[in-house]
């Protein structure tokens, strides 16, 4: 280990941040100003700070190698100085671009549309820029020297499983932080544009959140009692901090305890909406939590061939050569990453929800809707990919499989449930309109006849092939676990008819009146 490195990385790395604190204090004024907004002059400001950040993170980057005397290769070098000064950049003017445009007041049009527009640009940017700059390291990456998982106070850089000692200060517990941060302010700004007010849901934002650690570990406890804790100290169910979390434990956990206390604090708001608004962005919030388990080298697939996934990052394919609980792949090969898959979807199934059921298609759909179908979108992420997990990483009598099916039928059911009463209170009320009857009618039978022919496909693919298995429930996705997967999604498919049926009912009854 070269010292002077290790000095001049400590030495840029708090200049970086007194940069970042500089430029997040001067949004933050002239947003706070009671008097004459100088928005203009403040994207000036904030333009030469962010080129400064972009050049100190730089620096900091290219200490790592003296640090820790690596020669790097000149295209190497390249990558981490071009992509650390684009990262940098992109990343500190996106970061108080979105500050101003979601929080100032009084901002000019032009201005504001240039601030929305290179927001957008800065994030993707920021993201393509990181992993070239990471590139710059990824040959580094090997047995001896695998990605830190975090610092130990003890041994400088911690390193997963067998490598090092557990880390104090954790990239797992960053990046949950960093994913529940973002998706607090995504929604904060939801409810402004709703109720015209920020801070509506911050008491809600510190009780969730713990609950939800707490949850996931208590579920976590349960579905791995007999195989880890059971016949060990009594306190090993706390220790936390030795890693144990079950994300389907802490969502469940986290939305309820925080529908309740939202309900509490937040009297006379229309808690559906609050639900549709933050529950599909809780996806986003798991995706950035899971790029935790790639620092730790845990949650991964199976083995396969690396070329399957060349394409990705080569700091990625580098890093899941190694497993905690298989330590190394063979040669050639990589674990699965599941988690990058899964974060993927996540943030596919964020866009589904909230742009197209929560806008496109939103006069189809009840209040309420979009936040079952979080229920609906996870839980079946999670039965179809928590089966190819490594064998290491499966729950006791796959728990966690289990429960993603019933969150996929607790979602189905809740927005039958919704639509049902809904309309039982409308009927109550008087207020059907009757020149709908007609329009009732018809896609009621539309949405019956596609509803039973997607439904019959998904039953009658799933039951051969539950009833051809050995009927034994193995930790693999077998045949008889994706013939309940699939028979599953074809009973919840069919249980909608409980929603088209009715209208035509209703529609042909008060035709009959109305005649």
């Amino acid at each position: 280990m070269n010292v002077i490195g290790l000095v001049l990385f400590i030495v840029f790395a708090l200049i970086s941040v007194g940069l970042l604190v500089y430029g997040f204090t001067t949004s933050i004024l002239e947003i706070r100003k009671k008097e004459y907004h100088d928005y203009n002059n403040t994207v000036r400001n904030l333009l030469y700070i962010g080129a400064s950040f972009s050049i100190s993170l730089v620096l900091m980057f290219v200490s790592i190698y003296w640090w820790n005397k690596i020669n790097p290769k000149w295209y190497e070098l390249l990558q981490t100085i071009f992509g650390g000064l684009i990262f940098g950049f992109s990343t500190f003017i996106g970061y108080n671009f979105f500050v101003l445009h979601y929080y100032g007041k009084g901002i000019p049009e032009k201005l504001d549309k240039k601030l929305y527009t290179f927001l957008m640009v800065g994030i993707t940017v920021s993201i393509c820029s990181l992993f070239l700059t990471l590139n710059g390291f990824a040959d580094y990456i090997n047995k001896e020297n695998p990605l830190p998982n975090g610092i130990s106070f003890k041994h400088g850089w911690a390193y997963p499983g067998r490598f090092g000692d557990s880390p104090n200060i954790a990239w797992y517990a960053l990046c949950i932080l960093a994913g529940a941060i973002l998706v607090y302010f995504y929604c904060d700004h939801q409810f402004y544009k709703e109720y015209g007010k920020h801070g509506l849901i911050e008491s809600t934002f510190f009780i969730a959140l713990p609950a939800g650690i707490i949850g996931a570990r208590i579920f976590y406890v349960i579905g791995n009692f007999k195989t880890e804790f059971l016949g060990q100290e009594w306190w090993k169910v706390f220790a936390i901090w030795e890693g144990g979390l079950t994300i389907l434990g802490g969502a469940l956990t986290g939305i309820v305890v925080g529908v309740l206390w939202f309900m509490h604090a937040n009297k006379g708001y229309n808690i559906f909406l609050a639900v549709d608004i933050i529950l599909p962005s809780i996806l986003v919030a798991q995706a950035i939590g899971r790029w935790g388990n790639f620092f730790n080298c845990e949650v991964h697939g199976v083995e396969v061939n690396a070329n399957y996934f060349a394409w990705l990052p080569k700091i990625i394919l580098n890093n899941c050569q190694f497993s905690e609980s298989e330590y190394m792949a063979s040669p050639g090969n990589i674990f699965v990453p599941l988690f990058l898959i899964e974060g993927v979807l996540n943030i596919l199934g964020f866009f589904i929800l909230s742009h197209v059921f929560g806008k496109a298609l939103r006069k189809y759909t009840e209040l309420g809707d979009i936040a079952c179908g979080y229920f609906i979108w996870y839980g079946l992420i999670r039965a179809i990919l928590e089966p190819l997990r490594a064998e290491a990483y499966i729950m006791n009598n796959s728990w966690s499989w289990f429960w993603s099916l019933a969150f996929i039928a607790g979602g189905v059911l809740a927005i039958i449930l919704n639509h049902t009463i809904r309309n039982i209170i409308r009927v109550k009320k008087g207020i059907m309109r009757t020149d709908r009857n007609e329009k009732w009618i018809k896609y009621g039978i539309i949405w019956s006849i596609i509803i039973c022919l997607l439904a019959g496909t998904f039953i009658g693919v799933g039951l051969p092939l539950i009833f051809t298995s050995d009927f034994q429930v193995i930790q693999a996705l077998n045949q008889f676990k994706i013939g309940i997967l699939i028979t599953a999604v074809g009973v919840c498919i069919l249980a909608f008819l409980a929603i088209s049926i009715p209208y035509i009912v209703r529609g042909k009854r008060n035709l009959k009146y109305a005649n």
